[in-house]
Protein backbone atom coordinates (compact mmCIF):
# COMPACT_ATOMS: atom_id res chain seq x y z
CA UNK A 1 0.00 0.00 0.00
CA UNK A 2 1.84 3.39 -1.00
CA UNK A 3 0.68 6.53 1.17
CA UNK A 4 -0.62 9.47 -0.64
CA UNK A 5 0.70 12.95 0.74
CA UNK A 6 -1.87 15.23 2.54
CA UNK A 7 -2.09 18.28 1.13
CA UNK A 8 -1.47 21.16 3.89
CA UNK A 9 -2.17 25.20 3.01
CA UNK A 10 -1.29 27.74 5.65
CA UNK A 11 -3.93 29.96 6.20
CA UNK A 12 -2.23 31.64 8.43
CA UNK A 13 -1.17 31.85 11.61
CA UNK A 14 -1.41 29.09 13.58
CA UNK A 15 -4.13 27.34 11.12
CA UNK A 16 -4.15 25.14 7.97
CA UNK A 17 -6.75 23.44 5.79
CA UNK A 18 -5.08 20.15 4.96
CA UNK A 19 -6.80 17.54 2.12
CA UNK A 20 -6.41 14.04 1.84
CA UNK A 21 -7.04 13.76 -2.29
CA UNK A 22 -6.96 9.75 -1.74
CA UNK A 23 -9.52 9.63 1.06
CA UNK A 24 -12.80 11.68 1.41
CA UNK A 25 -11.47 14.45 -0.45
CA UNK A 26 -12.63 16.88 2.11
CA UNK A 27 -10.45 19.72 3.74
CA UNK A 28 -10.25 19.81 7.70
CA UNK A 29 -9.22 23.01 9.64
CA UNK A 30 -6.32 22.36 11.82
CA UNK A 31 -5.03 24.83 14.57
CA UNK A 32 -1.82 24.14 16.28
CA UNK A 33 -1.56 26.22 18.88
CA UNK A 34 -0.77 25.31 22.36
CA UNK A 35 -2.92 22.35 22.20
CA UNK A 36 -3.49 21.14 18.10
CA UNK A 37 -7.21 20.76 17.35
CA UNK A 38 -8.69 19.17 14.13
CA UNK A 39 -12.04 19.17 12.60
CA UNK A 40 -12.27 15.82 11.40
CA UNK A 41 -14.11 12.81 13.19
CA UNK A 42 -10.73 10.97 14.03
CA UNK A 43 -9.65 13.56 15.96
CA UNK A 44 -13.12 13.88 17.87
CA UNK A 45 -12.90 10.48 18.57
CA UNK A 46 -9.63 10.29 20.20
CA UNK A 47 -8.74 13.82 20.70
CA UNK A 48 -5.53 14.83 21.91
CA UNK A 49 -4.52 10.72 22.88
CA UNK A 50 -3.23 10.62 19.61
CA UNK A 51 -2.89 12.81 17.02
CA UNK A 52 -4.94 12.93 13.51
CA UNK A 53 -3.11 12.63 10.07
CA UNK A 54 -4.17 15.87 9.53
CA UNK A 55 -2.49 17.26 12.73
CA UNK A 56 0.19 14.73 12.26
CA UNK A 57 0.93 16.59 8.26
CA UNK A 58 0.38 20.18 9.68
CA UNK A 59 2.97 19.65 11.75
CA UNK A 60 5.57 18.04 9.23
CA UNK A 61 4.49 21.15 7.18
CA UNK A 62 5.25 23.86 9.68
CA UNK A 63 8.15 22.24 10.79
CA UNK A 64 9.50 21.90 7.00
CA UNK A 65 10.19 25.58 7.20
CA UNK A 66 12.90 26.45 10.17
CA UNK A 67 11.07 29.87 11.24
CA UNK A 68 8.10 27.83 10.78
CA UNK A 69 7.36 27.60 14.75
CA UNK A 70 8.21 30.76 15.39
CA UNK A 71 6.25 32.73 12.68
CA UNK A 72 2.57 30.24 13.59
CA UNK A 73 2.61 31.84 16.92
CA UNK A 74 2.50 35.67 15.91
CA UNK A 75 -0.26 37.16 14.00
CA UNK A 76 0.03 38.65 10.04
CA UNK A 77 0.61 41.95 11.90
CA UNK A 78 2.98 40.59 14.42
CA UNK A 79 4.94 39.07 11.54
CA UNK A 80 4.83 41.64 9.38
CA UNK A 81 5.98 43.56 12.14
CA UNK A 82 8.85 41.20 13.01
CA UNK A 83 10.48 41.49 9.10
CA UNK A 84 9.69 45.23 8.21
CA UNK A 85 11.59 46.36 11.39
CA UNK A 86 13.35 49.65 10.97
CA UNK A 87 17.36 49.54 11.54
CA UNK A 88 18.55 50.04 14.81
CA UNK A 89 20.40 53.33 15.29
CA UNK A 90 23.82 52.45 16.70
CA UNK A 91 25.33 55.81 17.07
CA UNK A 92 24.27 59.25 17.88
CA UNK A 93 21.07 60.84 15.99
CA UNK A 94 23.18 64.34 14.79
CA UNK A 95 26.69 64.33 13.66
CA UNK A 96 29.21 65.54 16.50
CA UNK A 97 30.39 69.04 15.75
CA UNK A 98 34.40 67.99 16.65
CA UNK A 99 34.33 65.13 14.83
CA UNK A 100 32.89 67.03 11.65
CA UNK A 101 35.72 69.56 11.92
CA UNK A 102 37.73 66.66 12.50
CA UNK A 103 36.58 64.94 9.37
CA UNK A 104 36.85 68.47 7.09
CA UNK A 105 40.40 68.74 8.21
CA UNK A 106 41.18 65.82 6.82
CA UNK A 107 39.49 65.84 3.81
CA UNK A 108 41.17 69.25 3.11
CA UNK A 109 44.60 67.53 4.37
CA UNK A 110 44.26 65.06 2.12
CA UNK A 111 43.22 67.31 -1.24
CA UNK A 112 46.14 69.33 0.14
CA UNK A 113 48.46 66.78 -0.18
CA UNK A 114 46.85 65.39 -3.46
CA UNK A 115 47.39 68.79 -5.35
CA UNK A 116 50.68 69.36 -4.05
CA UNK A 117 51.65 66.00 -5.25
CA UNK A 118 52.70 64.45 -1.71
CA UNK A 119 50.44 61.52 -2.80
CA UNK A 120 48.45 59.67 -5.56
CA UNK A 121 44.67 58.95 -5.63
CA UNK A 122 46.14 55.47 -4.60
CA UNK A 123 47.62 56.43 -1.73
CA UNK A 124 45.74 54.13 1.24
CA UNK A 125 46.88 55.35 4.37
CA UNK A 126 44.43 56.66 7.51
CA UNK A 127 43.93 60.19 5.93
CA UNK A 128 42.83 58.39 3.10
CA UNK A 129 40.37 56.30 5.14
CA UNK A 130 39.36 59.61 6.82
CA UNK A 131 39.16 61.72 4.19
CA UNK A 132 36.81 58.99 2.10
CA UNK A 133 34.59 59.03 5.09
CA UNK A 134 34.17 62.81 5.36
CA UNK A 135 33.02 62.57 1.99
CA UNK A 136 30.28 59.59 2.51
CA UNK A 137 29.57 61.90 5.61
CA UNK A 138 28.46 64.73 3.30
CA UNK A 139 26.52 62.63 1.13
CA UNK A 140 24.42 60.89 4.15
CA UNK A 141 23.54 64.62 5.19
CA UNK A 142 19.97 63.53 4.21
CA UNK A 143 19.80 61.45 7.29
CA UNK A 144 22.06 62.65 10.19
CA UNK A 145 22.33 59.61 11.91
CA UNK A 146 24.45 58.06 9.00
CA UNK A 147 26.30 60.96 8.41
CA UNK A 148 27.02 61.25 12.31
CA UNK A 149 28.61 57.37 11.71
CA UNK A 150 30.71 58.55 8.85
CA UNK A 151 32.04 61.36 10.80
CA UNK A 152 32.61 59.32 13.88
CA UNK A 153 34.35 56.97 11.97
CA UNK A 154 36.86 59.62 10.58
CA UNK A 155 37.33 61.19 14.00
CA UNK A 156 38.63 57.60 15.42
CA UNK A 157 41.23 57.24 12.20
CA UNK A 158 42.54 60.70 13.01
CA UNK A 159 43.04 60.03 16.50
CA UNK A 160 44.45 56.43 16.35
CA UNK A 161 46.94 58.15 13.36
CA UNK A 162 47.69 60.65 15.84
CA UNK A 163 48.49 58.04 18.66
CA UNK A 164 50.89 56.17 16.15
Amino acid sequence: MTAVALTVHSLGGTCYRVTDPAGSGHSHAVDLAARPVCDCKDFAFRGQARPCKHIRAAVAFRDADPQGKLLDALSEKDTLDLIDQPPRRRGPETPDPDAVTIAEAALAAWRRELREGKRTPTTFDGLWVAASAATHAREAQATPSIAAGWYALARAVVEMEAVA
